[in-house]
């Protein structure tokens, strides 16, 4: 026995039964006192858990059904509008999917942590357990993912199976808050809309007034850069019809079947032209005459004296389908005169043979500006299929020069009117050519064969379009059926965040199913009357069990270890108090002080009257301390 106040460890010390167990002192439940309830943690309940996983499964399962429906309806319809003005639509689209999982997130992160908690009593309960592996295996104070490490060490399957199971949804909540998104697509819905014009021939069209304004759009739209006028594209000229406001519909297009007439103006250049500034028959007129492809001849007298700059349109005679008719159905010849920075002079000019052709067609018209955006030619009318005063008698399908018309001698302001139409016309091809050439001016054009051509075919083409609008059409009244697209807001589910997020949903379910399960028959044999965690918890466990004797509070880990080796660990079948014993016929070797030792040198201190440092409730000393 060593001295007095001495408490240095034995080495080498053998240990049979070093601790004295009384869990024979206490009462068995049931017989002595009612046994309490078992406590069950609230989420390892069953109608929490088993619900949860075949939620999740449900779940993955509907959100790839809902991304085949998305992807085959080009997303899901929502409302113009956001209903919910206190919250954006990005929030509103991120929140709540995210709302939806992070539920099941939490969830099997706590069944996680509850299998990490209870399964050093699991070890226990099956007996003969090791102290590294039961009273001394802390789960939760470990890191989540190098638990799932540790446990594979050291094979606890059921630690490592929840802790692959609740490490993905760790993802639920990134994939949930990037699966929607809202995305303005097209729309087509069907509308009935009110035709205002139908193909005939205006009988007031004689006065000219519609002719003048056609000519004098096309005059404003040189000078102004205008675009087409509704329901005029280019070479076409629609009937009317009522289209929705602009601001209802986002970036709105009414698609209608409806008919149209397509002007074309048949310019070409004069296979020879000439100006003869040499023979004058007339003082002060040059001869200016100019013959077709097809023979036709222009002759026109040009007075220099009467400006620099000239132009005009007139009548081509004997010329055309009908050489004999009116006026109105007659070739025309638009001619230009200028005289150079030199003072020489020139003269260009073009033969137009307008026609139209009446069509079923397609038209497309832009909501926000009511112009037409494109126009489709559909089956051809004539006299055949169309009975109209337009296809059939009296025009029979023949087109209005709409810049010459019969002489008015009795009516001076339609021959006012007549005068101006033809200045207009030949006026805005002027002036288009002034602008087309740049610095150069009007001097480029006539330095060119072909100068005026292309001027020439847009200016008469858009006159003659807008002409065709206001002559060939009358009103009406009637309901046709057609096609109304539109941007809406519509709700797409994200392919990639929706397979990642179903097949995180299946794995957690159909494991997570495997889990509550196992963890369900590993608890079988654990009853527990509180729950673990607390110091009360695990001193109702092992006060009467004894081999807390061979511990100190200053205990190490690692000096718990050495002290408990040896020992092999259990619940009690009758109390559920934690009891340990010594392996059978082999005594175990101790490294490190023992209970005995402990008493005894508490025992001499106490009786010599000395007071150990650490022993009798006073601090630890730094053992280097003097």
């Amino acid at each position: 026995m060593s001295s007095s106040g001495d408490i240095s460890p034995r080495r080498g010390a053998v240990r049979t039964k070093s601790f004295r167990e009384s869990t024979h002192l206490i009462p068995t439940p049931g017989v002595d006192a009612p046994r309490p309830k078992r406590v069950e943690p609230l989420d390892l309940r069953w109608w929490i858990v088993y619900p949860a996983a075949l939620s999740m499964i449900v779940l993955a399962v509907a959100l790839e059904v809902a991304l085949s429906e998305s992807q085959k309806k080009h997303g899901f319809k929502v409302p113009q509008k956001n209903v919910f003005k206190f919250a954006s639509t990005n929030f509103l689209t991120s929140f709540f999917p995210i709302l939806l999982v992070a539920p099941l997130g939490w969830l099997w992160s706590s069944i996680y942590w509850e299998v990490r908690r209870y399964h050093p009593y699991v070890i226990l309960s099956k007996g003969n357990a090791k102290p590294e592996d039961s009273i001394l295996l802390d789960y939760i104070s470990m890191n989540k993912i190098f638990a799932i490490f540790f446990s594979l060490t050291k094979g606890h399957n059921l630690v490592m199976l929840a802790g692959l199971t609740a490490l993905p949804t760790l993802l639920l909540q990134p994939l949930a808050g990037s699966i929607f998104s809202v995305n303005q697509a097209n729309e087509t819905i069907p509308y009935n809309a009110d035709s205002t014009r139908t193909l005939a021939l205006d009988p007031n069209f004689g006065n000219l007034n519609s002719a003048l304004a056609a000519a004098g759009f096309a005059d404003a739209a040189v000078a102004n850069n205008l675009v087409d006028p509704p329901f005029i594209h280019g070479i076409w000229a629609a009937a009317d019809f009522k289209a929705p406001p602009g601001g209802q519909y986002l970036n709105g297009t009414l698609v209608m079947n409806t008919t149209g007439i397509r002007s074309i103006v048949n310019c070409s250049l004069p296979a020879s032209q000439q100006l003869n500034t040499q023979s004058i028959t007339t003082p002060s007129v040059y001869p200016f005459t100019a013959t077709s492809t097809s023979g036709c001849q222009a002759n026109i007298s040009v007075n220099p004296f009467a400006s620099a700059q000239q132009y005009n349109v007139t009548m081509v005679p004997n010329c055309g389908p009908n050489p004999t008719g009116n006026v109105t159905f007659q070739p025309v010849f638009f001619w230009f005169y200028h005289t150079r920075a030199d003072g020489t002079p020139q003269a260009q000019g073009l033969f137009c043979q307008p026609f139209i052709e009446v069509f079923n067609i397609t038209s497309f018209v832009d909501l926000n500006s009511g112009n037409l955006t494109n126009v489709i030619g559909r089956a051809k009318l004539d006299s055949h299929n169309a009975n109209t005063n337009v296809t059939g008698a009296p025009l029979n399908g023949a087109a209005l020069n709409g810049v010459i018309f019969p002489p008015t001698p009795d009516d001076v302001f339609t021959a006012a009117r007549a005068t101006a139409i033809s200045a207009a016309v030949s006026g805005a091809i002027f002036r288009g050519a002034v602008l087309a050439g740049g610095p150069s001016g009007v001097q480029l054009m006539f330095d060119q064969p072909d100068g005026f051509l292309n001027v020439t075919n847009k200016v008469y083409t858009q006159h003659l379009s807008v002409f065709a609008k206001s002559t060939y059409y009358l009103p009406t009244d009637d309901i046709l059926p057609a096609d109304l697209t539109f941007l809406q807001p519509r709700l797409f589910i994200e392919p990639l965040a929706a397979h990642g997020l179903a097949v995180i949903l299946l794995i957690v379910g159909f494991s997570g199913f495997v889990v509550i399960e196992l963890f369900r028959r590993a608890r079988q044999n654990i009853y527990l009357h509180s729950f673990p965690g607390s110091i009360s918890h695990a001193l109702s466990l092992t006060s009467r069990s004894g081999f807390g004797e061979l511990l100190v509070p200053y205990d190490t880990e690692y000096t718990m270890q050495r002290k408990l080796q040896g020992l092999h660990f259990r619940l009690d079948d009758r109390t559920g108090a934690i009891v340990a014993q010594d392996d059978e016929g082999e005594d175990v070797t101790m490294d490190t002080m023992g209970a005995e030792d402990t008493k005894m040198s508490l025992m001499r201190n106490t009786s010599g009257g000395l007071a150990t440092p650490g022993y009798l409730g006073e601090p630890l000393m730094n053992p280097q301390t003097p």
